[in-house]
C-alpha cells in the first residue's frame, strides 16, 4: 500500500509487466544475434532465415511509432523507458561477451551430423563470441539509442500538441 492507503493502479502493474516482458524478449534477441554472429548459411543452411526473423531492433522502433500513431504521451514514455532499458541490456551483454571465455574442448561436428536446431542450441548454450558478436551488440545499442531519440522527439511533439489544444 502506498502512503495514501490507495492501491496502485492495475494499469501500472500491466505497464511494468509489459515492459519487463518486452525487455526479456529484446535481450534474448540481442543475445541470439551475438551468439550466432559468426555463423551463416554456409555453415548451417537455414540459419540466415532464422536470423532474419529474429529482429529485436525493429520492436524498439515500433514502440515510439505506435505511440505517435495513437497520439499517446504515456505510450511514448513507455517506449523511451524500453529503449533505455534496451541500451542497458546491450551494455550488460557487451560486458558479458567481453568477459566470457569459451569452453575448451568443444568437439567439431561434421556437416552431415549438424542440424539447424543443434547448431542454434550449441550457439546459445556453448557460445564462442567473436568480434562480430561485439559488433552485433554495438549495432543493437546504436539502434536502441536512435529509437530513444525518436521516442523523446515524439513525446515532446505530443506534449506540445496537447498543450496547444484548447480545452473546454
Amino acid at each position: 500500500m502506498r502512503p495514501e492507503n490507495r492501491p496502485l493502479s492495475p494499469w501500472l502493474h500491466l505497464e511494468v509487466t509489459a515492459t519487463f516482458s518486452f525487455m526479456l524478449a529484446y535481450a534474448a534477441g540481442v543475445y541470439f544475434h551475438a551468439a550466432t554472429a559468426s555463423l551463416s548459411d554456409a555453415y548451417q543452411p537455414g540459419l540466415d532465415n532464422v536470423k532474419r526473423y529474429v529482429q529485436p531492433g525493429i520492436a524498439l522502433w515500433l514502440l515510439p511509432l505506435i505511440a505517435y500513431g495513437w497520439k499517446s504521451v504515456r505510450l511514448a514514455k513507455i517506449a523511451q523507458r524500453c529503449t533505455l532499458l534496451g541500451l542497458a541490456c546491450c551494455a550488460l551483454l557487451y560486458a558479458f561477451c567481453r568477459l566470457h571465455s569459451p569452453e575448451a574442448g568443444i568437439p567439431w561436428v561434421a556437416p552431415a551430423d549438424r542440424t539447424l536446431a543443434s547448431t542454434v542450441h550449441r550457439s546459445l548454450f556453448s557460445p564462442s563470441f567473436s568480434n562480430r558478436s561485439l559488433g552485433s551488440i554495438a549495432g543493437s545499442a546504436i539502434l536502441a539509442a536512435m529509437a530513444w531519440l525518436l521516442g523523446a522527439s515524439i513525446e515532446r511533439k505530443l506534449k506540445q500538441r496537447a498543450s496547444a489544444t484548447p480545452r473546454g
